[in-house]
């Protein structure tokens, strides 16, 4: 089958993979495909195949330069945060971060969300229905937690997140708005190396201000600030619509009878909001599934479509917290595996669950088909969610 579209890999028919993804899983699981302008590109979309593409850092990296004709790239634009970079430079960020994400540390921030969340549903009680759950709740439930973490005052990205993630128009477009945000959080920096000192941007100056100057560390914060603005609020918002449209399924997290820690996997799995893994470059000539991939090609892994993958069980199409847990790809694989999983976690349990006990009678204030998803873009989601009750 041919690839028509160009953003085929950020398309979606609702909450699923578009069709074309899941024909090319069951009949050509690597194919050769063209996006952006990217040339001798790859697209992954079977479950053990993205695994492999993903665990194996040996085989395939992700630092720019890697790419064919990439160290020009690499050498003009040069993107903090983890995604584009690999060992050395991975792990010892990697590294200054984790300590923020240790369990315990993730435990002890719950009172900090209950609290968030709480004061956001006494906020929409008040303002009384019809509302809009993005704006509403998920956005500033996302931004409040991550505000507290980073300690950086709650941040409007709305905009900014959605431009930097919209294939739609001109790629110029999403650079700019990495720009923009990087040059926003390096003033934050700047401030706080001056003092006083908050949150985890604080003990990074104070433990290794003197070896971390302020474009590293704005790339560090940035790309957290990112992971966990608008993946998690996409994911409370789309999480939600999943629940309102199953009336069986929210009834039993109201009543506890589903344990929330199956119910927020099945639908991390099932919504699974990051289309995309951040590119793989091959670092030689290798086999993937019978195609020969050619060091310095592109290599791209559909994580929904290879979290539905069949080989995992049956109907995966649908939301079943009795589902025996399975590996799913929701925050990636391997050593690049998302770093805020356990408290991205934490916050849809605590949201979903507070939210529904809080409003019993919670339903769309419009047709489930009226709900608008956003288009082309990389973290998939709803534009609005407007609730009644």
């Amino acid at each position: 089958m041919d690839i028509r579209h160009p953003l085929l890999p950020v398309m979606r028919d609702g909450l699923d993979p578009h069709e074309d993804l899941v024909r090319l899983r069951r009949e050509r699981p690597v194919a050769a495909f063209s996006m952006l302008g990217l040339r001798e590109a790859w697209l992954v979309t079977r479950h053990d195949a993205v695994r492999t593409v993903l665990g194996d850092a040996g085989t395939f990296g992700n630092d720019l330069s890697l790419a064919r004709d990439g160290a020009p790239v690499a050498g003009q634009w040069r993107p903090g945060g983890l995604g584009f970079h690999d060992s050395p430079v991975h792990t010892r960020r990697r590294r200054l971060l984790a300590p923020a994400f240790r369990a315990h540390v993730v435990r002890g921030m719950a009172p900090r969300i209950e609290d968030i969340v709480a004061a956001q549903l006494d906020r929409l009680a008040r303002a009384g229905p019809p509302v809009d759950l993005v704006r509403a709740l998920a956005e500033p439930v996302a931004s409040g937690v991550m505000s507290a973490l980073v300690g950086v005052p709650r941040a409007g990205r709305r905009g900014r997140g959605t431009s930097r993630f919209e294939l739609s128009g001109d790629l110029g477009t999403s650079v700019a708005a990495v720009g923009r945000s990087l040059d926003d959080v390096r003033r934050l920096v700047g401030r706080q190396r001056a003092g006083p000192r908050a949150g985890l941007l604080g003990r990074l100056l104070d433990e290794h201000g003197d070896q971390l100057d302020d474009q590293e560390l704005a790339g560090l914060i940035d790309g957290l600030l990112t992971g966990g603005l608008d993946t998690t609020a996409s994911m409370i918002a789309t999480g939600c619509l999943v629940l309102l449209q199953d009336d069986r399924l929210a009834a039993s997290v109201r009543g506890g009878a589903a344990p929330i820690d199956r119910v927020v996997d099945e639908l991390l799995r099932y919504v699974c909001v990051a289309q995309l893994a951040f590119p793989r470059f091959a670092r030689r000539d290798t086999l993937l599934k019978g195609q020969r991939i050619a060091a310095g090609d592109v290599v791209l892994c559909s994580l929904p479509t290879a979290s539905r993958d069949p080989a995992l069980g049956a109907a995966m199409d649908t939301v079943d917290p009795r589902r025996r847990t399975t590996p799913h790809l929701a925050f990636g694989f391997g050593v690049h595996r998302c770093l805020g999983a356990p408290l991205a976690r934490l916050e849809l349990r605590v949201v979903f669950s507070a939210l529904l006990r809080r409003f019993p009678g919670l339903r769309l204030a419009v047709p489930a088909e009226r709900v608008g998803f956003k288009r082309f873009s990389v973290i998939h989601g709803v534009e609005s969610l407007p609730v009644t009750w």
